[in-house]
């Protein structure tokens, strides 16, 4: 994305799950492909909502995108697309 701005915000861990929001607004219409991730731990499952409501973090507008398994820790990148 050219002049997106990202807000990492909400971040939070008890030991069995956690979670993020990021927040992408772009200059112009232009299409979100992937998303990145750090997860610690192996055999790892995660899932991805989208937020439609522009700005918002609240967790009543978000919508299941995709989930998935993270077979060993590391750094992620997860296509958007809808295998």
């Amino acid at each position: 994305m050219g002049d997106e701005h990202e807000k990492n915000i909400n971040k939070k861990n008890d030991g069995t799950q956690s979670w993020g929001v990021n927040i992408f607004t772009a200059k112009s219409a232009e299409l979100l492909k992937t998303v990145s991730s750090y997860i610690t731990d192996s055999s790892c499952n995660y899932d991805i909502y989208i937020n439609p409501v522009l700005g918002s973090t609240n967790q009543n507008y978000q919508v299941f995108f995709k989930n998935g398994l993270a077979l060993v820790a590391g750094y992620y990148t997860i296509s958007l697309d809808s295998d």
